[in-house]
């Protein structure tokens, strides 16, 4: 049997995706957008989602939504009581502070090129515990890594 892919917008999909999470699924999500290079790639990588069921830390990746109504997944950067600040691993600016409330579900593991990430794989902790610490300075770092590469 052939399996198909089926997209779905997310005004459609989160409303259950949410509810479910709250109920204790652990949901897949497809990568969309390229705001997590280089950790996690749009249409290459996934993520597995969990509700929230402990304590955020820095470095986590959580799927929260914006007051705007966006659905966004990003590292968690900083926590100070009931407020967050998020950066994307691709990003030197950090956004916050956000309510915790805004905050849904977090990132139990990863495929990333077409390899499963989770807590004590060498990308996954560096990212999280090396990378976390590069803010301000990624612009340079990213650039000079596409110059040797190339």
């Amino acid at each position: 049997m052939e399996s198909r892919r089926r997209i779905v917008s997310t005004d459609e999909l989160m409303p259950e995706y949410t509810e479910l999470l709250k109920n204790g699924a652990v949901l897949p999500l497809t990568v969309s957008g390229s705001s997590m290079i280089p950790f996690l790639a749009p249409d290459r990588d996934s993520v597995l989602l969990k509700g929230i069921d402990r304590e955020l830390i820095r470095g986590d990746i959580v799927f929260y939504r914006r007051p705007d109504g966006s659905y966004i997944l990003h590292r968690l950067y900083r926590i100070e009581g009931d407020k967050l600040w998020f950066v994307g691993d691709a990003q030197d600016r950090v956004e916050g502070p956000l309510d915790i409330s805004c905050a849904f579900a977090y990132v139990t593991q990863a495929t990333r090129k077409n390899k499963t990430q989770k807590k004590g794989c060498f990308w996954w902790d560096f990212f999280e515990k090396v990378w976390i610490k590069t803010v301000g300075s990624r612009a340079k770092i990213l650039s000079a890594y596409s110059f040797i590469r190339s």
